[in-house]
């Protein structure tokens, strides 16, 4: 049905129109049927029958794509508010999950990155949740600026975003260790404030369980935190032997 409402929905006018003709054609072609099957010979032709089925059809197509229409603008926004992070901009956790994964698996190799940033309670608590606010909205355009657009970026939640570098990502590391540098706010009340970045990183293969990659991403992301923080960590299975880290 969605698919069927995507074809039918006019784009433009100009696809309107021609829909709209469409329509009519087909129900002309509709009513020559009919009163061919009814009449035999003596039916009273394709342009006399079509000519009757735009009289009565015209206002019923006009109001059905009209509707259609509505209603696939209706679907798109719809569509956007269950997929997109409202603060931030960027897709939401659903959308970054459903673009990298299908049946709980990776869809193809790559290395996802787990941001954290650091010491953002204490932002919320010194400045306030408004300061808070800016600051990820300002880090979440730091991290359109750095992905390509070949990558996808999240807000996964809270001060909480991820990368996912698809193919050998030969660049995540570079990428990861920029990241950590972080950024700097400039806030009219507030001056300055860095806002550097943890960053866990893993690297998965196509068909690994999404949920094993994003564990080890996390934990990476722990002992990053647990090291000092404005760093980078690499899941390795060393890493999953030890104890599970505090962050400092």
């Amino acid at each position: 049905m969605d698919r069927l409402v995507k074809i039918i929905a006019p784009r433009n006018a100009f696809d309107f129109v021609f829909k709209a003709v469409v329509l009519l054609l087909i129900i002309g072609l509709m009513n020559w049927g009919r009163d061919f099957l009814k009449a035999g010979a003596n039916h009273n032709g394709f342009m006399y029958n079509f000519r009757d089925g735009a009289i009565v059809g015209t206002p019923f197509v006009i109001l059905s794509l009209a509707l259609v229409g509505h209603l696939a603008r209706l679907q798109a926004k719809l569509l956007r508010l269950a997929t997109t992070d409202m603060l931030t901009g960027l897709p939401n956790r659903r959308a970054f999950l459903d673009g990298i994964a299908g049946d709980d698996q990776l869809r193809q190799r790559g290395a996802l990155l787990m941001i954290d940033l650091d010491h953002f309670k204490r932002i919320n608590d010194s400045y306030g949740h408004q300061v808070g606010d800016i600051c990820l909205r300002a880090a979440a355009d730091f991290l359109r600026e750095q992905v390509k657009s070949n990558m996808s970026c999240a807000r996964l939640g809270g001060e909480e975003f991820g990368i996912f570098v698809p193919g050998d990502a030969p660049g995540s590391a570079a990428l990861a260790g920029h990241l950590a540098n972080g950024l700097v706010v400039d806030l009219p009340d507030a001056g300055l404030i860095a806002l550097t970045m943890s960053v866990g990183l893993t690297k998965g293969d196509a068909g690994q369980g999404i949920g094993m990659v994003m564990a080890r991403a996390d934990r990476a992301l722990y002992v990053a935190k647990a090291q000092g923080r404005a760093r980078v960590a690499k899941w390795t299975p060393q890493i999953e032997a030890q104890p599970f880290p505090r962050a400092v």
